[in-house]
């Protein structure tokens, strides 16, 4: 068996699409519309049509924290945070240096 990427289910593509591939830069593998792969191996899949298939009709996507990682790293994480402040995200902690401060 091979691993292939992780997949999170979203409700707007286009947005999810935007935020990935503007806001942190990600390239885009395969865009398949409702279903879109990203070089860096994970995918972002429209909720709905993930509903659709055969198998996970009745499956319940539960929206929440603590339910998935993606582990991205930035020459300058201050400019990024900073960056994704000003498109609208939301924190749980903001940026911490190693003695636990923020900057």
């Amino acid at each position: 068996m091979q691993f292939v990427c992780t997949l999170i289910a979203v409700e707007n593509i286009a947005e999810s699409k935007q935020f990935y591939e503007t806001i942190l830069g990600q390239k885009i593998k395969y865009d398949f519309g409702e279903n879109i792969l990203f070089e860096s191996g994970f995918a972002i899949h429209l909720k709905s049509h993930f509903k659709s298939l055969p198998g996970f009709e009745s499956f319940q996507i539960q929206p929440g924290s603590k339910n998935i990682e993606l582990y991205f790293e930035d020459e300058d994480i201050f400019k990024l945070e900073t960056e994704l402040e000003k498109n609208g995200i939301s924190f749980i902690h903001k940026t911490q240096n190693s003695a636990g401060d923020s900057e």
